[in-house]
């Protein structure tokens, strides 16, 4: 039987739709949310739901019947706000430690761009709460370089995990980042940062792991890679094309 509350987090997120998204809008809100994994009325009175889809930005019958992802944006002049629900049915969280490889585990991520092109800011986060954050760029011969050395200024972050039906949980990670964390960019109506939002799980149960069919000539079907623009492969990826227009609005 199909869990109803995996129902109700697709039909809320219907506005978004499985398709290739042009742009995502993060709104202005008056109100910072409180940051304490536990979603508030704000967050579905404000924020506009999006789905994370797979590497091509499609969703499919196994992440909607298994690892929904729902992501929400909100702004202040302080903060950039983002919040995701996961669904699954079983949390993996290897790493106790910050900046451990959280991606040879499962996670949540932001990828956002600095002005200019050439560098990013990687934020992630495991179900446990720990936190993974670098500054990426690349170089002359656009090869990645990351420096984990780095931790964001002023981050707030929480997580919350719960059981939804018998076999299922639920995982929500709310996440607060400074915009002087991203200076020079400066917030205000209309400005358009680019970025990507991403979730990675890890399958354990053999049946899905037959479902997940890896891109052609790459991948491992146990690694889910999900996001809000399409990836277009199964891996990391931090290039300039996997990013898309997130905008601020009033």
């Amino acid at each position: 039987m199909k869990n109803l509350f995996l129902l109700l987090l697709f039909c809320a997120a219907t506005v978004s739709g499985a398709r290739l998204f042009e742009e995502a809008e993060l709104r202005r809100t008056a109100v910072p949310p409180a940051i304490d994994g536990q979603l508030e009325a704000l967050w579905f009175d404000r924020a506009v739901p999006y789905n994370l889809g797979d590497h091509n930005g499609k969703l499919n019958n196994l992440i909607v019947e298994n690892y929904l992802t729902i992501v929400r944006l909100l702004w202040d002049e302080e903060y950039l706000y983002a919040a995701f629900v996961c669904s699954t049915d079983a949390v993996e969280t290897r790493f106790a430690k910050r900046d451990d490889p959280l991606y040879e585990s499962e996670l949540c991520e932001l990828m956002l761009a600095f002005p200019g092109g050439s560098r990013l800011l990687e934020l992630s986060i495991a179900p446990n709460g720990v936190i993974y954050d670098a500054l990426v760029r690349w170089n002359r011969d656009n090869r990645i370089e990351a420096d984990a050395s780095y931790d964001i200024p002023g981050l707030k972050s929480a997580v919350s995990l719960r059981q939804s039906a018998p076999g299922r949980l639920v995982w929500t990670a709310e996440l607060a980042i400074p915009w002087k964390a991203l200076a020079p960019f400066r917030p205000g109506n209309g400005r358009i940062l680019r970025g990507n939002l991403l979730r990675y799980e890890r399958l354990s149960d053999p049946e899905l792991r037959s479902r997940n069919a890896p891109a052609a000539g790459t991948g491992d079907p146990a690694y889910l890679p999900l996001s809000l623009f399409p990836t277009q492969v199964r891996g990391w990826a931090a290039a300039p094309s996997s990013l898309g227009p997130l905008r601020l609005t009033e």
